[in-house]
């Protein structure tokens, strides 16, 4: 945010990592008038999983004419984005007991993660019978405790039990066959 008492900004210059890396600038030569709604300048900072937080200082120039200048920083925080691994499970048959479901944390960021989806307990087992055959999608949310949360799903099919009929039963005498 800026202002002037007396006339209008000719440029604005948006430094997102000053004390690191100069060059990552927004150069803005025709910011807006008194009489327009403010601009909004973004910016993605690049995702890590370590160290825990990394800072930033953001430095903005504005310029009203040719050499008058006023300038401001400030300093933020980026906490890193929690880093999950599932254990994978493709297939599994209809009969198959209950079973835990893994995901690991590859990161050295701490928290809690939770299962969910068609046929997931409480207690993070996958049941295939209460899922039933066909594709259902087991979903791991984990919230790091530094508030970052992170999902992965992937796809679990259930192959339905076969049915097996060996026909009616049959008595046989010692010596005879049947087919």
């Amino acid at each position: 945010q800026t202002s002037l008492d007396v006339g209008e900004l000719t440029r604005l210059e948006l430094y997102y990592d000053w004390g690191n890396d100069p060059p990552v600038v927004t150069i803005d030569e025709h910011p807006n008038k008194r009489s327009e709604a403010r601009k909004q300048y973004a910016y993605q900072y690049p995702v890590f999983h370590d160290p825990l937080t990394k800072t930033y200082t953001i430095k903005m120039l504005v310029y009203s004419g040719a050499t008058c200048m006023g300038e401001v920083t400030q300093t933020v925080e980026l906490k890193a984005v929690p880093q999950i691994a599932l254990s994978t499970v493709s297939r599994v048959c209809e009969y198959k007991h209950p079973f835990m479901l893994n995901a690991q944390k590859t990161s050295a960021v701490l928290g809690a993660g939770v299962f969910s989806g068609r046929g997931v307990t409480s207690a993070g087992k996958f049941n295939p019978a209460l899922a039933g055959p066909g594709e259902h999608a087991i979903t791991y949310t984990f919230t790091a405790t530094n508030g970052c949360t992170v999902q992965q799903t992937q796809t679990v099919t259930v192959t339905p039990t076969p049915m097996v009929d060996a026909g009616n039963d049959q008595t046989l005498l010692y010596g005879e066959h049947y087919q």
